[in-house]
């Protein structure tokens, strides 16, 4: 930039120009440091620092600081040493912390090529560091903010490289940042759908370890000050947990809906049902025709199957509370599925650990379910196959529970329709009613359990439930003795609002041998009590019905008749469980309990426990 020229070393009309600048400081010297031309900048720099008048041909370290002295005097040396030019940020000699300066020193050489003048030439960036900074710690403070957040978040560039990749995102898709920083977000958020732009939507993606997940995600444009768009940011969370429990919500509204309808088609129709199989039992006694006892025979044994249908019907339902009992569970699954299997060319294998011993539960119900879940497995396999069944107990600090598990050699269950196989009335299948699978669900519901489906890795699906221990069963209310012994001939007081059922009824306890007094309502039903109770004849036995429209049920019926006789011994029946005195009868006052339908030899097992 400057060349020698007689016994000057600088251009001096350049020089001077350079001088007249108020902004940067410029200030030549001679190989030895000598001040040989300052411009005004400098001269306010020093005197605003130090207080001192600079003179030229001074030495330029006397009006620096010590530790600055002998910075500058060393880069000074190497610049003369080396003749490069040498470029470095510094606070110069400013007492403020926040002054920086961009220090440029500048060798000049003679024409023999030996360093003769130190050129320095500075200017303040303090507003272009200080911007910096606070870009910086505007973009730490961004950092720390989005890796906070618990949604995923991802930045790309124009080519929609990815440049910034949070914890979160990092968690919800499996791969690390050091593996995404630089890729094409299409290679990580691997998904079908067109992400849309602006528009907040779901959709499914591929993980690292290639689950299918659901994510809810908004897409939208960065843009600079200008307006330009300069990238994209992605913020999503998986919602997969989330859309599981909606799905459980919505089947259980479905199942609440349907609960209205079913319990009272189930109360009704067992009712009916209570009725004819009464009066079958009665016309069977009193007839020895052959041909009719057949014929009568299989009416029995349709109205027998139809009360299957009126329990799922009740499974349903809110009264399908469970009637505990202890049985043992690895006896109880196997006895169920080989009997479901009967005939068919399905094998099965028990895997099912000792220590599951005893069970509370509902075996009936339980029982269904299996079935239930059985029925579908071997449907599966129509060509044949292994059902397999494992069993084991789970014991954890907070929980104790069974794990079953009923596999098969199927096609497995297509993903689209996995998560609605328990739905009522849901089915694949042509003559179906598709309530199997709903009433499995409902009932392991109903014991505070858990079921759900997969596909296994190649073939075959699997239905796992999880069923807790639920402490001691519900048991009969002892029969307490009473002054007659060995009775033959009770005395019976029943309620119930039908008609055709008091008729059978009287009629099937008749045969049994015993007296009987029909109510109609609670009212009706403690005056009869109040007036036998004192006679020679006082009843031995009170059957209540649980429900009587518009009238005293057998709930409040039993309260008062309580009141009355502390002693009384009663009966429970219903063809609807919406009550949790069915599952818990002897906390209100009662005996036993029996459930419509009911056949001629189980009123009889249960007379009979009272003629004693």
């Amino acid at each position: 930039m400057f060349n020698k020229k007689n016994n000057s070393s600088v251009d001096s009309a350049i020089l001077d120009l350079l001088l007249e600048s108020r902004h940067q400081i410029l200030v030549v010297l001679s190989a030895d440091k000598k001040i040989i031309k300052v411009n005004n900048a400098f001269k306010e720099f020093i005197l605003r620092q130090s207080g001192k008048e600079i003179s030229e041909g001074d030495d330029f370290l006397h009006y620096l600081s010590n530790n600055k002295a002998s910075f500058y005097s060393e880069l000074i040396d190497k610049a003369v040493k080396t003749g490069n030019q040498l470029v470095f940020e510094t606070q110069f000699d400013s007492t403020s912390d926040d002054e920086y300066f961009q220090v440029v020193l500048d060798p000049v050489k003679s024409n023999n090529g030996e360093v003769e003048h130190i050129i320095i030439f500075s200017y303040d960036i303090s507003d272009l560091r200080n911007a910096k900074k606070r870009l910086y710690e505007e973009r730490e403070r961004l950092s720390v903010t989005l890796k906070s957040i618990g949604d995923g978040v991802i930045v790309t560039d124009l080519e929609n490289k990815i440049v910034y990749y949070n914890d979160a995102a990092s968690e919800i898709t499996g791969y690390d940042d050091t593996e995404v920083i630089s890729k094409y977000c299409n290679e990580i958020l691997k998904t079908n759908d067109a992400l849309a732009n602006n528009i907040p939507t779901t959709t499914q993606i591929k993980r690292k370890d290639n689950s299918i997940i659901n994510i809810e995600y908004n897409k939208n444009s960065i843009k600079n000050n200008s307006g330009y768009e300069i990238g994209t940011i992605f913020v999503f969370k998986d919602i997969t947990d989330r859309l599981k429990i909606e799905e459980e919500i919505i089947k259980n509204s479905k199942l609440d809906s349907l609960s209205l309808l079913a319990g009272g088609l189930a109360h009704d129709y067992n009712n009916l049902l209570t009725a004819i199989l009464g009066n079958i039992t009665l016309c069977k006694i009193f007839t020895e025709d052959t041909n009719l006892l057949e014929n009568l025979d299989q009416a029995e044994q349709a109205a027998l199957k139809a009360s299957e249908l009126t329990q799922k019907l009740i499974t349903f339902s809110k009264g399908g509370e469970p009637v505990k009992s202890i049985f043992n569970l690895k006896v109880f699954l196997e006895e169920s599925i080989h009997f479901c299997l009967l005939g068919s060319n399905v094998k099965v294998e028990f895997d099912i650990c000792e220590t599951v011993g005893d069970f509370s539960g509902d075996k009936n119900q339980l029982g269904q379910a299996i079935n239930n879940i059985v029925i579908n497995s071997k449907q599966s396999m129509p060509e044949g196959g292994t059902i397999f069944v494992s069993a084991k107990r789970k014991d954890e600090i907070s929980e104790h529970s069974i794990i079953i598990e009923i596999s098969d050699e199927g096609q497995g269950i297509n993903e689209k329709i996995l998560s609605r196989i328990f739905d009522p009335y849901f089915t694949t299948k042509t003559n179906s009613l598709g309530l199997g699978l709903s009433a499995a669900y409902s009932i392991i519901k109903r014991h505070n359990g858990t079921i759900y489906a997969s596909n296994g890795p190649d073939k075959g699906a699997t239905i796992s439930i999880s069923l807790p221990f639920t402490g001691s069963p519900q048991t009969a209310k002892p029969v307490e003795s009473s002054n007659k012994k060995n009775k033959t001939l009770l005395h019976i007081l029943i309620m119930d609002d039908e008609k055709i059922i008091r008729d059978t009824l009287s009629g099937m306890l008749k045969k049994l041998g015993c007296q009987v007094t029909a109510t109609e309502n609670g009212v009706e039903t403690i005056e009869k009590y109040k007036e036998m109770m004192n006679s020679e004849n006082p009843f031995d036995l009170v059957m209540l019905d649980l429900t009587i429209p518009g009238g005293m049920g057998g709930k409040q019926t039993i309260a008062n008749l309580l009141e009355i006789d502390s002693k009384v011994k009663a009966i429970v029946t219903s063809g609807y469980y919406d009550d949790p005195v069915i599952a818990l009868y002897d906390r209100y006052g009662f005996s036993d309990v029996l459930k419509k339908p009911y056949t001629f030899e189980e009123l009889s097992r249960l007379i009979q426990k009272y003629r004693y």
